[in-house]
């Protein structure tokens, strides 16, 4: 299935959960925000979501500093 990925259109294997997602390309769920189709999601809430086919997903990392 084809998604959008912080702009990018990307090829993944189907019944990928929105965490399957960022294990496989190496992002912690603990300092990235995550949107979907336009809604933020909750870090508990990433297991639970499979993608779909057009599916759009932000993804952005929380960083610190001072």
């Amino acid at each position: 299935m084809k998604i959008s990925v912080n702009g990018e259109d990307r090829a993944y294997d189907d019944g990928l959960s929105i965490q399957g997602l960022l294990d496989e390309v190496g992002v912690s769920a603990e300092v990235t925000a995550v949107q979907h189709n336009g809604d933020i999601i909750p870090r508990d809430d990433l297991p639970n979501i499979t993608l779909k086919k057009g599916d759009v997903l932000e993804l952005v990392r929380i960083v610190g500093g001072g």
